[in-house]
């Protein structure tokens, strides 16, 4: 089964793939300068609760989302290889966004982001699962599509 875990590189060209098409679609739909000068853009929030959304909601009904189907990749739950449970699949999300992606503009925060970034990556990358931080928490693997 080893043979069928999927590598740090494809994993995340699928993840910049889905960012960027919820990132340009908010933004095309969002197109306006910042209200609340000095404070977080709430374009931010929206984009990043979208992306929440998205990948849940993806994966627990598809076991995929845009990127991961181009690249053939499938989410499984990690003990059964079958589909994700909907709280496995919101986990996911909240853990990658919490492990690796500084969105407020906090010296700490930003600090913490490529820490964790960091541990993410490394996890990932020395995994024999190539099973990242935010696939332990969310009891789940990614693997070739098809293989599940």
């Amino acid at each position: 089964m080893e043979n069928d875990y999927v590598g740090p590189l494809p994993r995340i060209i699928a993840v910049l793939i889905d960012g960027l098409l919820v990132t340009l679609i908010l933004n095309i739909s969002l197109l306006r300068p910042n209200m609340f000068p000095g404070v977080i853009d709430p374009r931010t929030l929206i984009i990043t609760v979208s992306f929440i959304i998205y990948e849940a909601l993806m994966v627990f009904y598809m076991g995929t989302t845009i990127g991961k189907r181009i690249l053939r990749i499938a989410v499984v739950d990690h003990k059964t290889h079958g589909r994700p449970t909907i709280r496995q699949c919101f986990l996911r999300p909240w853990a990658k966004l919490f492990f690796g992606i500084g969105i407020i503009s906090n010296t700490f925060v930003s600090f913490m982001a490529i820490l964790f970034t960091g541990l993410n990556f490394y996890k990932l990358t020395t995994d024999t699962q190539h099973r990242a931080i935010h696939d332990v928490i969310g009891g789940t693997v990614a693997v070739k599509a098809g293989r599940q």
